[in-house]
Order: structure tokens, then sequence, then C-alpha cells
């Protein structure tokens, strides 16, 4: 897997936020793999890119990758994108269906449900009133999302490995 030679400019990334917009599209998502077969970018950087070329649009992860990446650096780094974009991200996490993103960083695929319910509880603090998780003796933190104290967020169907479909749910009502 090659990092460079992706296709995506940022002028062409932000082209694609606004023409959705106009065209009135409600939400751009992202995909978040850290391998894939062709060019790829990274999901959460794209989301945080468009952020400005996009006002109205919901923004989100289609399946953002805590179980792989970290609860603390996803906590912080979502965390950044709904504060930067006045709160518009929505979060969807789930354990993923590509063995490579999991062997790229050394983690055994077969545990990904089970990284997975830690990473969801982890995060929940995180995104809490007491953002701090202790590992090992240390204490984590991560900012303080923006808008509304979390990132909207869901998990719909994550304790069934049958279904690898994550849905989300507002944490606002639509208006």
């Amino acid at each position: 897997m090659a990092f460079g030679g992706n296709p995506f400019t940022l002028d062409h990334l932000l082209g694609y936020a606004r023409t959705a917009e106009q065209l009135g599209f409600d939400m751009l998502c992202a995909n978040d793999h850290l391998v894939f077969t062709v060019p790829w970018l990274d999901g959460p950087t794209a989301l945080a890119a468009v952020i400005e070329a996009s006002s109205q649009m919901t923004l989100a992860t289609t399946v953002a990758l805590v179980a792989v990446r970290g609860p603390v650096p996803v906590a912080k780094a979502l965390a950044a994108i709904d504060r930067l974009s006045g709160g518009r991200l929505l979060v969807a996490a789930g354990p993923g269906s590509s063995p490579g993103d999991y062997h790229s960083v050394g983690v055994d695929f077969g545990q990904r449900w089970a990284r997975l319910d830690e990473a969801v509880r982890a995060l929940r603090v995180l995104w809490g009133k007491d953002p701090a998780v202790r590992r090992s003796g240390s204490a984590a933190r991560a900012p303080k999302p923006g808008c509304g104290g979390s990132p909207a967020s869901g998990t719909d169907g994550w304790r069934r490995p049958t279904t690898p479909h994550r849905r989300c749910s507002p944490k606002r009502s639509p208006a």
C-alpha cells in the first residue's frame, strides 16, 4: 500500500463539498481506512478539510475505526472536528471489515468486536462530564467537544458480528 499518489487535491475536495451543499445534500460522509487497495484520503482529515466549504451539511464518519486507531486519539480528533464545525459532526463507530487495517497496526482482526466494546466505553467516558480514562495507571485526556457535550454518535447493531452496518442517531432534533 502506497500512501502517496492520491488523486484528490484540496481544491478538488473543497469543490466536491461546495457542490454537494449547493445541490441540497444534507450530509457529507467519509469512510475510515488506514490502508486500502486504492489511494484513499484519511477520513477524519478529509472531514476537517471541508468544514469551511460546507456551512450547513452534517459531516459524518461512516464507520470510525476507534478499535484500530484507539479511543483517545479518535476522541480528540473528532471532538476537534465537532467543535470547529459548530457541532455538525455525526459519528458512527464500528469494527470495520478490513483485516488490513488491523494488521497494519499489529492488532488481531479476530479481537475487533471486543476492542470495539472497550473503545466505545472509553469514548463515552472521554466525551462525558469528566473526560478521563485510565490505562495502566495513567490518565489520558481529550478536549470536551463543543455544541452539546459530544459529537452525535451511534452504534446500532454493533453487538452483532453478522451486522456490519452502522447507523447514527442525531443528538439534536432536526429543525
